[in-house]
C-alpha cells in the first residue's frame, strides 16, 4: 500500500508537468530526514533535520526563480491540504549545506494537490532569489541550498533530489531552465 502511494505521488507530480529538464535539476542531494517512499521528511521536534542540494553550472540571470516541489502534512501520517513553510539558505559557498553563511529566506508553499488525490500532500512554491548574492549576471556558478523547518508547530515537509530546480514555472514563458543546454543523446 505505501509503495503504491509513493508511486501515485510521483505520477501526480509528473502529470502536473512539474518534472524539469535535466540541466535544471540538482547534481547532489543529502538529507537526514526520515526516508519514506523516496521522500525525506523533516519532522523532528528538535528541528535538527534538514535537506541540502548542490546545483552545478547555473547561469546567473537578473531574475532567479527557484522551482520547489515538496510534500507537507500536519503530523506523521497526517491529513491532506496543508500549506508547507520552510527556511531556505542559499549561496555559492559549500558551507551553506552545513547551515553556515549564505542568504536566508522563508519559503511559503501552497498545497497544489489535484482534486481527487487521496494523499493531498503535494506543495509547490516559486521563490525569487537575489541574483547578486550568486554572482554577476552571466556568470556560471554552483549554487548550494539548504532547507529546514521553521518551528515544531509548522507542518512536516518532505523533499527529494528533484525538489529544487532553477527555471521558468510551467505556466510562464521565459528563458526556461537556468543552466547549460542539455546535449543531445
Amino acid at each position: 500500500m505505501k509503495r503504491a502511494l509513493g508511486a501515485f505521488i510521483l505520477l501526480i507530480v509528473a502529470a502536473l508537468g512539474l518534472s524539469l529538464p535535466a540541466a535544471a535539476r540538482a547534481d547532489s542531494f543529502a538529507s537526514d530526514g526520515d526516508l519514506i517512499q523516496g521522500w525525506y521528511w523533516l519532522r523532528d521536534g528538535a528541528l535538527a533535520q534538514h535537506a541540502s542540494w548542490r546545483i552545478d553550472n547555473v547561469t546567473v540571470q537578473s531574475s532567479m526563480r527557484l522551482l520547489v516541489t515538496a510534500l507537507a502534512t500536519d503530523k506523521a501520517s497526517g491529513g491532506p491540504g496543508f500549506n508547507g513553510v520552510f527556511r531556505l539558505r542559499y549561496g555559492t559557498a559549500p558551507s551553506v549545506m552545513a547551515g553556515e553563511g549564505g542568504t536566508v529566506i522563508t519559503v511559503k508553499m501552497r498545497n497544489t494537490a489535484p482534486a481527487g488525490d487521496p494523499v493531498g500532500y503535494l506543495n509547490t512554491a516559486q521563490p525569487r532569489l537575489t541574483a547578486s548574492v550568486l554572482g554577476p549576471v552571466g556568470s556560471v556558478v554552483t549554487v548550494y541550498l539548504r532547507a529546514e523547518r521553521l518551528s515544531a508547530t509548522h507542518p512536516h515537509i518532505a523533499f527529494n533530489q528533484d525538489s529544487m530546480a532553477f527555471g521558468t514555472p510551467p505556466n510562464e514563458s521565459g528563458p526556461g531552465p537556468v543552466g547549460p543546454p542539455t546535449p543531445p543523446p
